[in-house]
C-alpha cells in the first residue's frame, strides 16, 4: 500500500535571470501529501524580460523504485511573476499542462524591494 500513498515532494528550484540559472535550492522531501510547501525566498531578483522560476519535482520513493518518480519540470516566467506581486498574496500558478496533470497549481508570493 506504501506505492500509492500520497507522494513524498523533493527536488530543486532556480532563478532564472539573463539566460543564466542560479545554484540550485534543495527543496527538503514533504513526506505523504499532497499539498507540499517550502519556505523557499529568492531576494534581489531583477524582474526584466528572462526571469523565471524554475521547479524540478520528483516523488521520493526509494525503498520501492531505484529513482526518484518524475513530477514534472515547471517554469513561471515573468508575466505570473508580475501578476503574483501585483496580487499582494499567495498567487496561484496553473502548471498542470507543464506536469502532464501530476502538479495542478504552485502557489508563489512576490514582494517587491523596499529602496
Amino acid at each position: 500500500m506504501t506505492a500509492w500513498s500520497h507522494p513524498d515532494t523533493v527536488g530543486h528550484a532556480y532563478i532564472i535571470t539573463a539566460g543564466t540559472f542560479s545554484d540550485p535550492v534543495k527543496l527538503q522531501v514533504r513526506q505523504d501529501t499532497l499539498t507540499p510547501q517550502w519556505g523557499l525566498r529568492f531576494e534581489h531578483v531583477p524582474l526584466s524580460a528572462g526571469t523565471a522560476l524554475r521547479l524540478e519535482l520528483f516523488d521520493a520513493d526509494p525503498e520501492f523504485f531505484s529513482a526518484n518518480d518524475d513530477m514534472g519540470i515547471i517554469t513561471i516566467g515573468l508575466a505570473e511573476i508580475q501578476k503574483a506581486m501585483r496580487s499582494q498574496e499567495t498567487y496561484q500558478v496553473n502548471v498542470q499542462q507543464q506536469t502532464h496533470d501530476q502538479v495542478l497549481f504552485v502557489g508563489i508570493s512576490v514582494v517587491p524591494e523596499m529602496n
